[in-house]
């Protein structure tokens, strides 16, 4: 707010302050008061926005194929724009476990700097499947190769400013895993179809590399 106090008034009240002999304790109290009522109160520092990526699974819908549980684990998620890293360094990235048959997950930060954001980057890994396939049990725990990095660019960046957030939705697309009737290919084993690093690896390596792509930014 600004300042309205009378010059006067002002340099008055300053001149007291060096000398508290200058004016009287009471009239002294006075203008001070007066001086704080007109300046007013201090304002709070703004908020620092706050950045958020909701990861929503979408599927599966694929005929013969039946899902009781999925899950994978997401892990060096990162928003990236045209701001440098925070002084400090950045806060580690946040590892979490998405449910694929549920309604999704949030990751937030709060200590990115003001900036234009349109890129989000992760890591996934324990990818574990269960269900039936043509009315087989199946079974999957997938793990990708190494060097996978999921790298996704939206097509308008968001401006990150103090109070003001930005928010980035990545969907999921489970039924594109399984799309060509890929588990045709698996062998049964057992009774189950197992796709893992020693049971039907190229199977399993086709679905991992499916999980790859199947991240959408929106």
């Amino acid at each position: 707010m600004e300042d309205r106090t009378p010059v006067s008034l002002r340099r008055f009240i300053l001149s007291g302050v060096l000398s508290r002999a200058a004016m009287p304790g009471r009239v002294f109290g006075c203008a001070l008061a007066l001086w704080v009522a007109a300046c007013g109160e201090p304002k709070a520092p703004p908020r620092q926005g706050e950045a958020a990526v909701q990861f929503l699974p979408q599927g599966p819908q694929v005929a013969d194929l039946t899902l009781d549980r999925a899950s994978l684990r997401l892990s060096r998620v990162v928003v990236v724009g045209d701001a440098p890293p925070p002084p400090m360094g950045p806060m580690p990235p946040p590892e979490v476990d998405l449910d694929l048959l549920g309604a999704g997950v949030t990751v937030r930060f709060t200590d990115l700097l003001p900036g234009v954001y349109s890129r989000v980057q992760l890591d996934f890994h324990a990818v574990m499947l269960g269900g039936t396939w043509r009315g087989t049990p199946f079974v999957a725990r997938l793990e990708p190769q190494r060097g996978t990095r999921v790298s996704l660019r939206s097509a308008a960046g968001q401006e990150l400013a103090e109070g003001r957030d930005i928010a980035f939705v990545v969907a999921v697309d489970i039924s594109s895993w399984f799309a060509g009737q890929v588990l045709d290919q698996a062998m049964v084993q057992g009774g189950t179809i197992t796709c893992d690093d020693r049971a039907n690896p190229s199977v399993s390596m086709q679905l991992a590399d499916r999980v790859a792509h199947s991240f959408d930014i929106q």
